[in-house]
């Protein structure tokens, strides 16, 4: 059982290499910790976010431009993020602001005018993140991201994000792994999905009882009560 938030970094990094964008190195300095508690709104969040993306976009023929643009706007969505309740303008500012400084250093085998051209859509595709969701998500990339922040649950280690959402929360910390599954999945039924994809994701881990989907919850629940 996971104890620790899988690493995606390599899997991001093929990623990257296939469609010509460098990830800096100090991007990977890992936040997955806060006061010595889990948090969610970390670099593995992200990277999982990313993961989700492009196996979603297998079902949409995007440009090269266009996973570009997916890519560094999964990457970045939540940079800076506070990692605490409250206004997620904030962190969506947070996360732009990154985006206007430094996208550039994500794209050195192109013109720095490239990156410029790239960092509207980058912007307004991470603004489709905010929460609660007041971007209706328009392209193909915002309809991705979307429905690609909203699976955590359905990974290996999603009782670690659970764990720390609820830290982020601040939500009692004695709270059974039974509770605050059954939280979540009150939340999600307010879901709209933007991809066949994500709702089949949906409703594969959301509304199916075969005994996978059960032991997945019941790892989900184990996690949850191991870690802080």
């Amino acid at each position: 059982m996971h104890t620790q938030f899988i690493n995606k970094k390599d899997v991001v990094s093929e990623i990257a290499k296939k469609i010509n964008v460098n990830i800096p190195e100090d991007y990977f300095i890992d936040d997955s910790l806060k006061d010595n508690k889990l948090t969610y709104h970390n670099i593995h969040h992200m990277m999982s976010v990313c993961c989700h993306a492009f196996e979603i976009s297998k079902a949409f023929k995007l440009t090269l431009s266009e996973q570009q643009i997916l890519f560094t706007s999964c990457m970045l969505h939540d940079f800076y993020h506070k990692q605490e309740t409250g206004k997620d303008y904030i962190n969506i500012n947070n996360a732009i602001s990154y985006v206007e400084v430094r996208l550039h250093e994500w794209f050195l085998g192109y013109t720095k005018t490239y990156s410029e051209v790239l960092k509207w859509y980058v912007k307004d595709t991470i603004k489709c993140t905010e929460f609660p969701f007041i971007h209706d998500p328009m392209s193909k990339v915002q309809r991705i991201i979307r429905d690609s922040d909203l699976l955590m649950m359905t990974q290996e280690d999603g009782g670690l994000y659970l764990r720390g959402l609820s830290n982020e929360m601040k939500l009692d910390p004695s709270m059974s792994g039974v509770d605050a599954i059954n939280q979540h999945k009150i939340f999600m039924e307010s879901i709209n999905w933007y991809t066949p994809e994500g709702e089949d994701m949906y409703r594969r881990f959301y509304s199916c009882n075969d005994d996978i989907i059960i032991a997945h919850w019941e790892n989900i629940e184990r996690q949850f009560d191991m870690v802080f």
